[in-house]
């Protein structure tokens, strides 16, 4: 091993550590800075570059605690609760997101024992204030998804890790709904007279304003932030500028209603977690909200170049002329020529799982 005052011992050491982790005895500094390095892994897993100067020291400042007290980096992890199309189970695109998150334990498994642990919190009982046109379809869609989404996790063997926190274990949907539903409009006012190219004068502006503060909300919306969601609804739902205000409005109105019910996910973790997401970065997000958030990948990028969310894909396998399997994520837009097929998984004595495994074959 390099001398401790050689220019490049630091680097060196690394390079064995590496390579080696389980075999190298590691000091302080280089564990926090391997375990590090772990969680934000490479350009091929990570969606986005990584995380500023300043990010990086929030993270480092959590796994550092971790290391003293010898527990596991706790990681919270938004999850939706349906996909674009009714009566839907999970498909291969859950299956590699929960692939992607046993990949950072083993990761970090190998230069700190305790790993992760990880709390994926379902949005399942607000649904239906989400998707208000047809509350009943969205509720029953987000059960069976939810109901699916949790055997796999079992029988996959990740419970020992992964804890499922469904918003419907601590609140009904109708409960949910009647708290979201309170600041709808007010969200509603204050985005329409604060829009880009919106005419009201300033003391509509602060009244709307008022009102946002009076309800709990904390802090500007950006117009680059609104117009990334304005972007996405369009896209998904083909919006106009007025549905898409409303849209973003009751999303906006859920998340404070979550805030206020405190069912968030990090409830008894407080500041001493990490989260990871598989949504692209939010444009305007307060730096202060996404100082420890870890941006990943549903499949990494030598897989496959697309990234969708697991919950919003359609997940397949291509079955090349070799026999090879990979992996793919593709919109519900995508009109392929599929081989229908669910497969039945079973595993840690828990019972089963039925996963949709549909296949193309390309020769």
């Amino acid at each position: 091993m390099a001398p401790e005052d050689a220019e490049y011992a630091p680097a060196i050491r690394r390079f064995f550590q590496e390579a080696f982790p389980c075999k190298i005895q590691h000091n302080t500094d280089d564990k926090l800075d391997l375990i590090t390095g772990a969680l934000i892994g490479t350009g091929k897993v990570r969606y986005g570059p990584k995380p500023s100067i300043e990010s990086q020291y929030e993270i480092r400042r959590v796994v550092t605690r971790a290391i003293a007290n010898d527990h596991p980096i706790k990681i919270l992890v938004p999850w939706g609760s349906e996909k674009p199309a009714h009566r839907q189970i999970v498909d291969v695109a859950e299956v590699c997101g929960l692939k992607t998150i046993s990949a950072i334990n083993e990761r970090v498994k190998q230069f700190h024992e305790p790993g992760i642990s990880v709390r994926i919190r379902i949005e399942d009982a607000s649904a239906p204030h989400l998707f208000h046109d047809d509350p009943a379809q969205a509720w029953f869609d987000a059960q069976m998804y939810t109901n699916s989404f949790v055997g796999l996790i079992h029988v996959l063997g990740l419970g020992g890790f992964i804890e499922h926190r469904p918003e419907s274990r601590y609140i009904e949907p109708d409960e949910f709904s009647d708290q979201a539903d309170k600041y709808v409009e007010i969200l509603k006012d204050y985005l329409l007279a604060t829009n880009a190219g919106a005419k009201e004068d300033a003391a509509t502006i602060a009244i709307t304003w008022d009102a946002l503060l009076v309800a709990g909300w904390k802090g500007p919306i950006p117009q680059e932030q609104r117009q990334h969601y304005y972007d996405v609804y369009r896209k998904l739902y083909g919006d106009s500028d007025q549905a898409a205000t409303e849209r973003l409005a009751r999303y906006f109105a859920g998340s404070l209603a979550r805030y206020k019910l405190k069912i968030v996910g990090n409830e008894g973790w407080e500041d001493d977690h990490l989260s990871v997401s598989f949504q692209a970065p939010i444009p305007g997000e307060p730096k202060n909200r996404v100082s420890t958030r870890l941006y990943y990948r549903t499949v990494p990028e030598s897989i496959s170049t697309t990234h969708i969310v697991p919950w919003r894909a359609k997940g397949y396998l291509s079955i090349q002329g070799d026999g090879s399997i990979r992996p793919r994520l593709t919109s519900w837009s995508d009109n392929r020529n599929y081989h229908r097929c669910a497969t039945k998984m079973s595993g840690h004595g828990i019972g089963d799982a039925w996963v949709q495994t549909d296949y193309e074959v390309v020769e």
